[in-house]
């Protein structure tokens, strides 16, 4: 882990990473043609901001299963813009699917402290509490917090339900299922 790493969203103590692979479903020729946009936005000379760079950099990693090198480039998209949350929205992502569950929880945490009227990070961050730390202390309290940032139907409808499932004490796992692009359902 570099310095930079180090500053920006280090990896918890108590999180033991036995992979950074990443299960991905990507073809040869998809393949292919992300390391070779890999290799044109980090070689030649480019209209595009550092961070619109390694963004997409990082998101390409992530698309081949390399999940080390796109937590390195999603932390250099965060030194880049300081003020973005979503390197960290993904970071979380990143780290929900290699098991390192409680730096997931800080860089969803770094998310909607950064930018939180953002609604996606606070779903993002929602549906991570709801599969993993459905018990926590703090995560019925995250989700109060979540109402008072968040206005559009969609979100708070899912907001709610999480609260009401949470409050029954009945959510170990959620699943949500997107019946049209503005309607969501959730399973408790």
């Amino acid at each position: 882990i570099t310095e930079l790493a180090k500053s920006i969203l280090p990896i918890d103590h108590r999180d033991a990473i036995s992979s950074w692979d990443i299960q991905t479903t990507v073809g040869t020729t998809t393949r292919e043609k992300l390391t070779a946009n890999i290799h044109t936005l980090l070689t030649k000379k480019s209209k595009y901001t550092a961070y619109d760079i390694y963004m997409q950099v990082a998101q390409d990693y992530e698309f081949l299963g390399n999940g080390k090198r796109a937590y390195d480039f999603y932390i250099r998209a965060a030194h880049a813009d300081p003020s973005s949350g979503v390197p960290f929205s993904n970071l979380g992502g990143i780290m929900a699917r290699i098991g390192a569950y409680n730096t997931a929880y800080t860089a969803y945490g770094k998310s909607i402290y950064l930018q939180p009227r953002v609604e996606q990070f606070w779903l993002a961050y929602l549906r991570f509490l709801t599969t993993y730390e459905a018990h926590a202390p703090a995560t019925a309290s995250i989700f109060a917090r979540s109402e008072e940032h968040t206005s559009e139907l969609q979100s708070h409808s899912f907001i709610s339900y999480a609260v009401f499932c949470l409050k029954k004490k009945k959510t170990t796992k959620s699943t949500i299922k997107k019946t049209s692009p503005k309607h969501v359902t959730l399973r408790c």
